[in-house]
């Protein structure tokens, strides 16, 4: 069941395979290095790599069970559709059709390859089509080494990261630069499917209690919003939409599991616009380019 696009689709099993890896392979991939295509974090039938590739050839074999029996090829032709989602095959590796079907990589780059097991296609996408980093643009008050800032200061987002009352501003255990109650324990990794798609899953989020200082320093249980910097002030921050104002209140947005709620972005008011982790979150996603989060349980 997809919320966003509101459709459901019905597969028998029949058609499904329990993968446990796949791989690339072929003259497109250097030496002997094995080269997984990995299982994203937000949808588990989805696969997704990013790389270097030579022109060559290029397979997909699976391994399940421990042992290499399938590969996906192509279902017709052998060009990779650049930035176009196309059709694959899945055939045994003793079958002739394994080794005469591939796909050609034009030539030498960096390119993006996402398998979809629902709709069983394979998109190719090279650095002329690949989908690009979100820039911010924002005003910081000093530079990494302490000199004043050039602003606008524009960034590529690659990272977020948790804000708020939930951990009790507990300090980063190693990166003790990184602004009081922001951690990596709880920052969101870029997917690599989609570099708009920001990700935490793992343990339960904590959901301890904080003071507020922008709430006249009242206890608040829960409450989180992300930010692309491992800082809180002057920062670019996408928050709820629930009222706030700086200087003066903080808002807060009631979450539900499963539930998708929108984001509000920038330098302002929203900074102090919290959601509030529902009990039981372990899995958190941010689309940065739709203006959603979701948190939700998920194994």
């Amino acid at each position: 069941v997809n919320m966003d696009a509101e459709t459901v689709t019905i597969i028998p099993t029949s058609s499904i395979v329990e993968i446990d890896k796949i791989y690339l392979a072929g003259t497109a991939v250097s030496g002997d290095e094995e080269i997984e295509v990995a299982q994203t974090l937000e949808n588990a039938s989805v696969y997704a790599f990013r790389g270097e590739l030579k022109a060559g050839t290029l397979y997909l074999p699976l391994l399940y069970d421990e042992k290499t029996e399938m590969s996906f090829v192509p279902a017709s032709g052998n060009d990779i559709h650049d930035g176009e989602a196309s059709a694959y095959m899945q055939v045994t590796t003793s079958s002739a059709e394994a080794s005469n079907r591939y796909w050609t990589i034009p030539a030498d780059g960096t390119y993006r390859i996402v398998v979809d097991l629902t709709a069983k296609t394979i998109t190719f996408r090279s650095a002329a089509t690949d989908l690009k980093n979100t820039v911010v643009s924002f005003n910081k008050t000093y530079t990494d080494d302490g000199t004043p800032a050039a602003n606008p200061y524009e960034m590529e987002v690659t990272q977020l990261w948790m804000y708020g009352t939930f951990n009790n501003y507990e300090r980063d255990p190693v990166n003790t630069d990184y602004f009081l109650g922001i951690s990596d324990t709880y920052s969101l990794r870029q997917s690599l499917a989609n570099p708009n798609i920001f990700v935490y899953k793992g343990a339960v989020l904590p959901r301890k209690s904080g003071n507020d200082g922008n709430n006249g320093n009242k206890p608040v249980t829960g409450s989180v919003n992300f930010k692309v910097t491992p800082w809180n002030y002057n920062v670019y921050s996408y928050g709820s939409t629930a009222d706030a104002k700086r200087n003066d209140h903080s808002g807060y947005t009631e979450t539900v599991l499963g539930k998708v709620e929108e984001l509000v972005e920038g330098q302002g008011d929203n900074r102090f616009a919290y959601f509030i982790v529902p009990e039981g979150c372990n899995y958190v996603e941010v689309d940065i380019e739709k203006k959603t989060v979701v948190f939700d349980v998920r194994e």
